[in-house]
């Protein structure tokens, strides 16, 4: 009843996310990714690449795939996802500046031919 629904697939973050994401707390964050393939999964092959492209550099900034699982059926709720991944970062910035960096600019045309959209949740550990 409180979810706010502002869109079920997207390839950014909205300003108001992108701001909200970079007043996080400097500590490890994990990311959960819930990927939606482009062209009705026929961009699972080119995302595949971006996987492991984008490995090399996560390890280089100290970040670790934790989790990556493809997606079976939705018990509850209304959306359907190709696969999961959960990545964990040192701290918010390191993901932003990954992003920004010249390294993932080169590898991340795979990720837009590939995905559809996706959703990106940062979770605290407890």
């Amino acid at each position: 009843m409180n979810a706010q629904e502002l869109g079920i697939n997207a390839m950014g973050p909205t300003p108001e996310q992108a701001q909200a994401f970079e007043q996080l707390p400097d500590r490890p964050v994990v990311m959960v990714n819930l990927l939606k393939f482009s062209d009705g999964g026929a961009g699972a092959g080119d995302y595949e690449q971006y996987g492991r492209d984008v490995g090399k550099i996560l390890q280089s900034i100290g970040a670790e795939l934790i989790f990556s699982g493809e997606c079976q059926t939705t018990l509850i709720g209304g959306a359907e996802w190709d696969r999961i991944a959960m990545v964990r970062y040192p701290n918010p910035r390191a993901l932003l500046q990954m992003a920004q960096s010249e390294e993932y600019q080169a590898i991340s045309g795979n990720r837009s031919s590939g995905l559809e959209g996706q959703m990106n949740i940062a979770v605290f550990e407890s």
